[in-house]
């Protein structure tokens, strides 16, 4: 069954709902839509929907490459522009480029760069900026919060038991990948300014909560491409592995390394000290 208004709605009604419960119970909300979405697919009230490439890459993709390169920085910025006319290279540019078989991703990320730096984006005053960059970045919260709900409601009925041993791979190679980034590339800024601290590292290295493109990229392989229902399965077990156990873990880890207070009494209590001693 596809996304009809109707249903969009629904499931943007569970997404607040779930945003309030996860601030409560001061758990990741990214990690409460996917729960969501697993209740949801097992519900005899909610009809099935599947996470497709079409999907994936005609209405999710293109606002969240366009989002993610807006904050690329540019030359100054001069006169007004309206939100209207950046949805059109936004989606125009992904789609125009998926007709002609070429990089949908590459073709959205260049718009961005063309409009922002030599098009009409790269004109507009600061305030218009940032009327644009704040609509893009409800789009993106909108497309995120969507396609959280739908992983868990996609991968729920998913048999992993003969996938186990290459999702279990695919996350050990993806934790390495990630550790030769964050490790590798900081040790070129030791001796800096631009040095990164050791435990700002291990934040950088567990806090990076992987979705919607992984998924993208797995979605997108020709169904010529041997092995691919094995490939898609794989993504799916491991984007909820690193939504749910990551998104978990990383406050904890955070409090242990002492980047944020240790419990939200200290925190209150360090504001009163703060305050007493302001006063």
């Amino acid at each position: 069954m596809g996304l009809s208004i109707e249903r969009v709605e629904s499931l943007l009604l569970v997404a607040a709902v779930v945003a309030m419960l996860a601030r409560r119970l001061r758990m990741p909300y990214t990690v409460g839509l996917v729960v969501a979405g697993d209740a949801l697919a097992f519900s005899p009230i909610s009809s099935p929907v599947q996470l497709t490439r079409r999907l994936m890459f005609s209405a999710f993709l293109p606002p969240l490459i366009f989002e993610a390169a807006i904050h690329i920085p540019g030359r100054e910025l001069r006169s007004n522009l309206a939100l209207v006319f950046t949805s059109v290279p936004a989606y125009g540019s992904f789609l125009l480029a998926e007709h002609f078989r070429l990089s949908g991703v590459l073709a959205t990320l260049t718009a961005r760069l063309l409009t922002g730096n030599l098009g009409p984006l790269g004109a507009i005053s600061a305030r218009g900026r940032e009327a644009v960059e704040s609509s893009w970045e409800y789009v993106a919260f909108v497309v995120n919060s969507l396609i959280f709900i739908l992983i868990g409601m996609s991968e729920a009925p998913i048999d992993f038991s003969h996938v186990l041993r290459p999702a279990t791979a695919a996350i050990i190679v993806v934790l390495l990948g990630r550790a030769l980034s964050v490790y590798g590339r900081s040790a070129l800024f030791l001796r800096s300014s631009q040095k990164v601290n050791r435990r700002h590292q291990h934040i950088l290295f567990w806090g990076g909560l992987r979705g919607a493109r992984a998924l993208a990229l797995a979605l997108g392989l020709p169904s010529t491409v041997p092995h691919r229902a094995e490939v898609v399965s794989v993504a799916f077990a491991a984007v909820p592995f690193s939504i749910v156990v990551h998104g978990l873990t990383r406050t904890p880890l955070m409090r242990r390394l002492g980047t944020i207070p240790a419990s939200p009494i200290q925190d209150r209590s360090e504001g009163m000290r703060a305050d007493a001693s302001s006063g």
